[in-house]
């Protein structure tokens, strides 16, 4: 009777930790098969049987953890290297992928590269250019198994993404090797270099042969020779194998010390993706800064990027930050007004220093609006707000498809046509204007909005108010009077 698929599943355990089931698998690599797949590994040594390959490589990877002395290369598990001292044999047989962009919005993506790779003194090459014609297409299909068969390296993350959409546009194979970051043990090996090295750096870095640039294949091969020129700076214990380098260069990354706040990342992934306002507090409760955005889980967890804090006010912001509260908007000029009265009410010390804020000679114009906002969750009703003099002078809601309403037109005649001493704007302090000034200057071509200036009389008004409200298609389609 097959053993039960519920109870196949091993705690995981430190890497290099000594176990039963672990030392059978090495009597079973050394002794029965050198390399095999998980799904005959588990029914060979441990007798299960497992519903598909997905399973059987998920159980198999919980009972091996990160010991260092098991490998997996193209989906084939064997047996690693196991002295600490027995230094980075597998860089003798590598692969490599270089990859240049050219292309993308409005175009469709392109790139350009080679796939390189190297046993000893021996190469083989396949060079490609987007659009691959069928010459192409055979020699990477010939190229491809070769190179996922042993430790590939690769600038980055971000050119293993770009590799697998190429793969797929060309309707190649999906990439199943194993990958060996160069980027990140650079970085590790020079934390202070000042900039973020490029593939072109690695010869001066380095003290290797330039390469010519527009050369894909030499530019495979600098790689190659930059990990190479490395390995006399790495620690000897970390060459066991490309993963346990990979975990060396990954434990160099400088990270936000958590243990700070009130929070963790968990919290940063449930913040609403919506338009909204973010409260930073310190430990004894005081706000110290106060933002809107458009996307409030991006923005906040902008402020937790190790190269966030190479900003004076962020890192400002850090020193003294406990909690972050998120409250969300209807819409993004609704956040953009919550912003400025909780600046108002709770007078932020880092919101209010003079240099966060630009001159507000740029944005000085002062404008006259009303501004149609749809509602996200009612299609059939929409915000308006009444700017004077740039300065919020409230808001209503209205619903769609039906003229003007008295209570709005009464509102507008108030707001625009009554003599100052009936309606004057509050009071308002400079960084206010600026605030508003600004924020009309970068979204005022995506608003739908009346430009009471350029209307000139009340009537005039009115009527494209009343043109709004009777055409919701035209309201959802950003067109505005002026």
């Amino acid at each position: 009777m097959a053993p039960s698929r519920r109870h196949c599943s091993y705690p995981i355990e430190d890497a290099g930790a000594s176990s039963p089931v672990r030392d059978r698998l090495l009597d079973y690599f050394r002794d029965v098969c050198p390399e095999a797949s998980a799904a005959e590994i588990l029914l060979s040594v441990l007798g299960i049987r497992s519903p598909n390959r997905a399973a059987a490589d998920r159980v198999l990877r919980g009972i091996i953890g990160r010991d260092p002395r098991f490998r997996c290369v193209a989906g084939l598990w064997s047996a690693g290297a196991v002295d600490p001292g027995a230094g980075a044999a597998w860089s003798d047989s590598l692969a490599c992928i270089y990859l240049e962009s050219a292309g993308g919005r409005p175009a469709p993506p392109r790139c350009r590269g080679a796939l390189l790779s190297r046993t000893g003194a021996e190469s083989a090459c396949a060079a490609f250019e987007e659009p691959l014609g069928g010459a192409g297409i055979r020699a990477l299909q010939r190229a491809l198994p070769r190179a996922q068969s042993r430790p590939t390296v690769m600038w980055g993350p971000a050119q293993l993404r770009q590799w697998s959409s190429f793969l797929r546009r060309n309707r190649l194979p999906p990439w199943t090797g194993e990958v060996l970051f160069l980027l990140p043990v650079l970085r590790r090996l020079f934390p202070k270099s000042g900039h973020r090295p490029a593939p072109g750096d690695l010869a001066g870095l380095l003290g290797l042969a330039p390469r010519d640039p527009d050369d894909m294949t030499a530019m495979a091969g600098l790689l190659l020779d930059a990990l190479t020129s490395l390995q006399d700076r790495i620690p000897p214990e970390h060459l066991r194998h490309p993963k346990a380098l990979q975990e060396w260069a990954a434990a160099g990354k400088p990270g936000i010390d958590f243990s700070r706040f009130g929070f963790d990342r968990a919290f940063l992934r449930r913040i609403p993706d919506s338009p909204g306002v973010y409260i930073m507090r310190n430990r004894a409760g005081q706000v110290i800064y106060v933002g809107k955005s458009r996307n409030l889980r991006r923005r906040v967890r902008s402020y937790f990027r190790p190269r966030a804090l190479q900003d004076p006010k962020v890192s400002r912001i850090h020193k003294q930050l406990h909690m972050v509260e998120c409250a969300p908007a209807s819409s993004d000029l609704d956040a953009l007004l919550m912003e400025m009265r909780l600046i108002r009410d709770y007078r932020p010390p880092i919101n209010l220093q003079q240099q966060v804020h630009e001159s507000p000679s740029r944005y000085a114009r002062r404008r006259n609006l009303i501004i149609f906002v749809p509602q996200a969750d009612d299609a059939g009703k929409a915000s308006v707000y009444f700017l004077r003099d740039s300065i919020p002078m409230g808001s209503r809601t209205v619903p769609l498809g039906r003229p003007a309403g008295r209570k709005l037109r009464r509102q507008v005649r108030a707001v625009y046509f009554s003599p100052p001493s009936v309606a004057a704007p509050p009071p308002q302090e400079e960084w206010e204007a600026e605030v508003m000034s600004r924020w009309l200057a970068g979204n005022l071509a995506a608003l739908n909005f009346v430009d009471v200036d350029q209307a000139g009389d009340c009537s005039s008004v009115l009527r494209q108010v009343r043109d709004y409200l009777r055409d919701p298609d035209a309201l959802a389609q950003k067109v505005y009077y002026r």
